[in-house]
């Protein structure tokens, strides 16, 4: 193929260079349907039902912090990949442990138990962070941190009126510092889309992006269970 047709083939009809789509719009095409299975399945239905229980919530949390600590270790020694994507504003294993500490004691790590699918899912990002220099983190941070930020506020309000969760309870929902919520997202996703430019395939990413809502799932339905 001729220079003038390779140039030809990368520009539109019109001869404009095709916009193309950002990471996060990319992730939220390729996972939207198991984010939607996420939603009707297990533990977080219950919640969005208003039918949970706080024992099971507290056994939630303590499975979901070392998934948070696995990755937030990642995101901060993995080298310029992990870095590229890294945010201590959106980082929730310290709000976790505030929160356990503050609904079942001090206790909270001899007393919870850790599940299998809990102990699945953080290996399945420690396995991640060593394969292509950590590059399929930014599937995790997108799952995980977004979705903090976005259906987070939501499950906050249904288990402050449907649960009785004091406000000392919610720090995993809270995301203090100079910016509100919907700005830190807006913020964050650029990122994580800043990120994505700069790669030429993001399969890994979306393969990563899909193991978590996969494992995600496996931990709602395993705490539902307890």
């Amino acid at each position: 193929m001729s220079d003038r047709a390779k140039a030809s083939a990368a520009l539109g009809a019109d001869g404009v260079e095709p916009i193309r789509e950002g990471l996060c719009d990319s992730l939220w095409r390729a996972t939207r349907q198991l984010h939607a299975e996420a939603e009707r399945t297990g533990f977080v239905n219950d919640i969005l039902r208003q039918r949970a229980s706080l024992p099971r919530y507290v056994v939630f949390l303590r499975n979901l912090l070392p998934v948070y600590e696995a990755l937030e270790h990642a995101l901060q020694t993995q080298g310029i990949a992990a870095e590229s994507i890294s945010r201590p504003q959106v980082f929730r294993a310290p709000a976790l442990r505030s929160d356990l500490a503050a609904l079942h004691g001090s206790d909270w790590e001899r007393g919870l138990p850790l599940l299998p699918a809990g102990v699945a899912y953080a290996q399945s990002i420690v396995a991640c962070s060593q394969r292509n220099v950590g590059i399929g983190l930014a599937g995790h941070a997108y799952t995980r941190y977004l979705g903090d930020l976005n259906g987070g506020q939501i499950l906050a309000r249904l288990l402050a009126k449907g649960l009785g969760v004091p406000e000392s309870g919610l720090s995993f929902y809270a995301f203090p510092g100079p910016m509100e919520p919907r700005a830190l997202t807006a913020s964050y996703r650029a990122q994580l889309d800043a990120f994505g430019a700069g790669l030429g395939d993001i399969s890994g990413i979306v393969e990563e992006a899909k193991a978590s809502f996969t494992h995600s799932i496996a931990l709602s339905l395993a705490v539902a269970a307890v």
